[in-house]
């Protein structure tokens, strides 16, 4: 396995909202949803945007597409020295660690799933669990309950638990496998809502990915209702070291020749916005000069 994914296939960006992430073509055609900036809902403007445009790939498997003038929250030094400092895209660097702030849990959310919560989706070949993604709707914008309820059935049908006490550092947690990056992603942004972070590999000779979850993080989403058999070990938590691959560092920065779209938030006191599970900063809309304008008229 690699540290980071190779993930060629496009993806929409999703944008953190009111209702949890959706994409970004939605907030664009409808007033409903509030984009979250770090401390409040705020409504948010989507223009085109004709500068350069980079792929910046993080070791988590997260990874976003945006111009040259997006700005970026780093984290600077260690223990009282540590600091914030904001960069530009194009002045953004490999091994530079983003800034992360905690999702928040408590969102608007739409009816539950019919039934079950989790759809079987789940197939066996050849003794290798894959998931038939056209058979699978993550429930992004769903109810709290309903998505630790789906990931109970989800986790237990194509993946496990693994309690790997063996060597210096501890893997231990919940892991699933899917060949879809897409349904793989989605899983990554539900578990974020969750304040659960998790990480991707790509698995070579399966062509297929892995999404992990350490023992940490899955204690925290079995105190919140999570379902898994066997238990992850309570040794294992204690041992459960901190890595790199952990962390919102930047594995890959890449010039492409995507579209990307201009972000702006309107009310906001921090320009805050997290899009495809990562906090970058946006522009704010100067309500000054739009008061200004408007007595002038």
């Amino acid at each position: 396995m690699t540290d980071t994914m190779d993930t060629n296939a496009e993806t929409s960006t999703m944008i953190l909202t009111n209702y949890g992430y959706v994409d970004e073509r939605a907030v664009q055609v409808t007033d409903k949803y509030m984009v979250w900036d770090g401390e409040k809902f705020c409504r948010c403007i989507i223009e085109d945007s004709n500068e350069p445009v980079y792929k910046v790939e993080l070791k988590n498997g997260m990874s976003l597409t945006c111009g040259a003038s997006h700005r970026w929250m780093l984290k600077k030094g260690e223990g009282e020295g540590e600091q914030t400092v904001e960069v530009l895209t194009s002045d953004l660097t490999v091994d530079s660690i983003i800034q992360d702030i905690i999702h928040p849990i408590d969102l608007r959310s739409k009816e539950p799933l019919d039934g079950d919560a989790y759809v079987k989706g789940a197939i066996a070949s050849q003794n290798y669990p894959r998931a038939a993604s056209d058979n699978v709707v993550v429930p992004l914008t769903s109810p709290f309950d309903t998505k630790i309820r789906w990931l109970s059935g989800f986790f237990r049908d194509a993946g496990g638990v693994e309690n790997n006490m063996s060597g210096e550092k501890t893997r231990s947690g919940i892991f699933c496998w899917s060949s879809d990056f897409a349904l793989i992603r989605d899983i990554q942004l539900m578990l974020a809502t969750l304040q659960a972070h998790s990480v991707i590999y790509n698995c070579i000779e399966d062509g297929a990915c892995i999404i992990a979850v350490d023992s940490i993080a899955t204690k925290r989403l079995v105190s919140l209702g999570l379902f898994v058999d066997p238990p992850v070990s309570e040794e294992a938590c204690k041992k459960e070291q901190e890595t790199n691959e952990d962390k919102f560092i930047v594995s890959a920065i890449s010039e492409c020749h995507n579209s990307s779209s201009k972000y702006i938030l309107d009310g906001s006191n921090t320009g805050q916005i997290f899009l495809n599970g990562i906090m970058t900063k946006v522009d704010v809309l100067d309500t000054s000069v739009i008061s200004s304008e408007s007595m002038e008229n």
